[in-house]
């Protein structure tokens, strides 16, 4: 579970970074990163957000709180979004599937999987995060690494979660061809990313104003459209579905407000993009 697409700044060291990405020119699904190359590995560049003297910054302070009390993960699943939207995608399952959450931070979903009798993997690159997988749902089945570095046999997966993933790879391909090698036949893949055309983000660019700071490398490397994101996920597993989902904001009052701008935007331009690719 990844960091909100317009949450504050994580990290002061990146706005060098930033500040030359802004001036990138980008277009649906188009790289962030072209011409010139981040500081920091992927890998290197996460294990610093998920360390200690990052852990207290929102939205990871909330996660790491609700790793060790069930009754605040499961209220986390249930007011965030994309996390109600994978849940109720996993309720359709049938007991015993067999689940991999990519990127799956501090596992919540993988939680939520077991609770439900599905048989839950993840993986994840940063130690301190996988650390609290590993207190969530046992040793064996969360993985330090990439979804290329799991000991799991092709064709033998359910379903494969990729929250707030696809948007931190400097390139999408070799991501999704794994994933796919992975799926059994008519196995879904569940994909969200930020929303290229989400209401706000539109507003600064039409103000003329950068993005939030995590949207740009070494945190985002691609933004993506509908459109984009459904070709490039069809072309590796066969049918799609995309949509977008609403914005997240704490407290009743924010929330409903959230709802009925979803309604008034057509339900195109929420906070996160939607994909559900089934493996033909």
């Amino acid at each position: 579970m990844s960091a909100e697409g317009d949450g504050p700044a994580q990290n002061h060291a990146n706005s060098t970074i930033q500040e030359k990405a802004r001036t990138t020119p980008t277009g649906p699904g188009t790289s962030l990163s072209c011409g010139f190359l981040a500081h920091l590995s992927v890998v290197e560049y996460y294990a610093r957000v998920w360390g200690q003297g990052n852990l207290g910054i929102k939205p990871y302070e909330a996660k790491v709180a609700a790793a060790s009390d069930p009754a605040r993960l499961a209220k986390l699943i249930d007011e965030i979004p994309r996390y109600r939207w994978a849940a109720n995608r996993l309720r359709r399952l049938s007991p015993g599937s067999k689940v991999l959450d990519v990127g799956c931070g501090e596992g919540g979903l993988l939680w939520f999987a077991q609770e439900a009798g599905l048989e839950p993997y993840g993986c994840d690159l940063a130690p301190n995060a996988v650390a609290l997988v590993r207190q969530l749902i046992g040793s064996d089945r969360a993985y330090l690494g990439t979804i290329e570095d799991l000991p799991i046999e092709p064709g033998s997966l359910d379903t494969i979660l990729a929250l707030e993933v696809i948007e931190h790879l400097p390139s999408p391909q070799p991501f999704l061809r794994r994933a796919a090698s992975l799926l059994k036949p008519s196995g879904f893949l569940l994909v969200t990313t930020p929303n290229m055309y989400r209401f706000f983000a539109v507003g600064k660019r039409a103000l003329r104003r950068p993005h939030s700071n995590t949207d740009y490398p070494p945190h985002h490397y691609t933004r993506w459209s509908a459109s984009a994101l459904g070709r490039l996920v069809a072309s590796h597993v066969g049918q799609v579905q995309v949509g977008s989902l609403p914005y997240h904001f704490e407290g009743a009052l924010a929330q409903a407000a959230a709802g009925v701008l979803h309604l008034l935007t057509g339900r195109r331009m929420g906070q996160s993009l939607w994909l559900i690719g089934q493996k033909q």
